[in-house]
């Protein structure tokens, strides 16, 4: 064994020092088993018993909500059985993904996909994972993994892994500290997930007119019209902007077609990527323009609409410019939600889809006057920043734990 020296140590309760750590093979401190192997032809004989698969698995998370089944014979049963503070990890797949399984379910078992690593000695299990996590990425990680195209993780390999050999009480301050972090990070996923689901419930009921706002002084706007897409709006087509025109330093920002799949939701505040080409080759944006890919893989995700809040920005081939004489931040959540569905069924293709000005001008909405618009718009504007605030949040507290472990794990 070999001392290693931290940045970040914890204190008994008395605030003495905790002894250096050490280092030692996964496979001298822990029990390691690979599970059991699907059967070639189908076994009927046993238990039929849910299992874990590295599809359930991710990390320091284990997902029961659609667990596959598999029959276990008798002598089986033990054998590939979890317990309560077994870490269970990926073999293939993502390798080393990986999570400390909390006994929700006693009789759950586990696939050839997966190791279970049980402790010989006193071991808190989340340590394991959360030094996986630390290491993912590095070279000390890629090194664990054997195979091609597909990486997997063979006992042997995964046995010589050097972990850090802690003391039992310093390992509960780290693991009642680091599971603290991981706990908000956790109560900001879900809240997160909650304004997502509320967001979609609310713009349900908003573009099916369940829920009307009201005037300012509390009158009730006009009923909405039905009109066709060309009649409130005038198209054209972006510039193409290759790949390689795309710069850090350019001079003109920029947006391209795959940006909107990837990077935008709705609203288009901060452009990502700028250019050098000469701008009067390009086609510049207006403020309140919405676009629209020209082209993509899916029907569905061809049907994604976005609005450029600043005049200005270069818009690239392959994007439908709507001009239209109503709120286009709007028009974007509308169609982007309520009439996803309907754009999609007007693409055209199989390989590489197809969506035109012509098509876009007859698609039919139904639409409220520009005041209620605007109220619809400002609303759903004040739900995004709060998800956006709380995606912050996610993002520091993760960075934050990132820093954790750099410092703990040397």
């Amino acid at each position: 064994m070999t001392a290693k020296v931290q940045t970040i140590r914890f204190k008994d309760d008395l605030g003495n020092d905790f002894p250096d750590w050490e280092t030692a093979p996964l496979g001298a401190v822990a029990d390691i088993k690979l599970g059991k192997m699907l059967d070639k032809e189908k076994q009927t004989a046993g238990c039929l018993l849910p299992y874990l698969n590295n599809i359930s698995l991710r990390w320091n998370y284990v997902d029961t909500s659609n667990l596959p089944q598999m029959y276990f014979r008798d002598h089986e049963l033990e054998r590939f059985g979890l317990r309560a503070g077994d870490v269970v990890v990926c073999e293939g797949g993502e390798p080393g993904r990986s999570a400390v399984w909390d006994g929700r379910l006693p009789d759950l078992k586990f696939q050839k996909a997966i190791h279970r690593v049980r402790f010989k000695e006193s071991f808190e299990p989340c340590l394991l994972v959360l030094y996986l996590e630390k290491i993912a990425g590095t070279a000390k990680f890629e090194m664990l993994f054997t195979g091609g195209g597909i990486k997997h993780l063979t006992k042997e390999t995964f046995s010589r892994l050097t972990v850090p050999v802690i003391t039992l009480p310093e390992q509960r301050k780290i693991a009642d500290f680091l599971t603290a972090v991981d706990g908000r990070i956790g109560q900001l996923i879900q809240k997160k997930a909650l304004l997502e689901d509320y967001k979609k419930g609310v713009m349900q009921q908003l573009f099916t007119q369940a829920i009307r706002f009201k005037g300012d002084h509390g009158n009730d706007f006009p009923e909405w019209e039905e009109k066709k897409l060309g009649e409130i709006a005038t198209f054209t087509k972006g510039s193409g902007i290759s790949k390689a025109e795309v710069h850090e330093d350019g001079v003109t920002p920029c947006i391209r077609y795959g940006e909107l799949y990837t990077h935008y939701s709705e609203l288009i505040v901060e452009v990502k990527s700028r250019t050098n080409v000469e701008p009067k080759n390009l086609v510049m944006s207006q403020r309140n323009d919405v676009i629209i890919p020209a082209s993509g893989e899916t029907h569905i995700d061809i049907a994604t609409a976005s609005c450029v809040m600043e005049a200005g920005i270069a818009l690239g081939g392959d994007l439908n410019i709507i001009r239209a004489k109503t709120n286009g931040v709007f028009l974007a959540y509308y169609l982007n939600n309520a009439m996803k569905h309907g754009i999609a069924r007007m693409a055209q293709g199989s390989s590489v889809i197809h969506l035109y000005p012509a098509q876009l001008k007859l698609l039919k909405l139904t639409v409220p006057s520009v005041p209620e618009q605007t109220k619809i718009a400002d609303f759903l504007c004040a739900l995004d920043r709060k998800i956006e605030s709380v995606t912050t949040q996610i993002t520091e507290t993760q960075t934050f734990k990132r820093g954790l472990l750099q410092q703990m794990f040397v």
